[in-house]
């Protein structure tokens, strides 16, 4: 629903909501492969011998728009793990840390 994105949005600071609305029903955000990092990413979850936690779908949603347009993504180290063994980092160029890994984040972006 792009009202919830929106209010999220705006809620953590962001600024031009009505501009980050109309990115979110252009062809640009349409042509995200989002369905098709979900599918593999919700196929691993169930497949996992791991059970599935609580925040796994969200996590799995949220990522699969992350990916294709982030440098850097912050997740739980299980994701972090199966984003890396499924080298979905690698297929999009994106920097996947936990917080377990957060004080490389913060090496990595106090370089830039």
């Amino acid at each position: 629903d792009v009202a919830t994105y929106v209010g999220l949005w705006a809620s953590s600071g962001g600024c031009d909501s009505d501009g980050f609305m109309r990115f979110l029903d252009s062809p640009y955000c349409m042509n995200v492969p989002k369905s098709e990092i979900e599918a593999e990413l919700f196929a691993d979850v169930m497949v996992s011998s791991q059970p599935v936690e609580t925040g796994d779908l969200h996590d799995v949603s949220h990522l699969a728009i992350a990916l294709p347009v982030a440098t850097f993504v912050l997740t739980d180290a299980r994701m972090r793990d199966r984003l890396r063994r499924l080298k979905l980092d690698q297929r999009w160029s994106v920097n996947v840390f936990s917080m377990r890994t957060l004080g490389d984040l913060v090496g990595t972006i106090e370089r830039l």
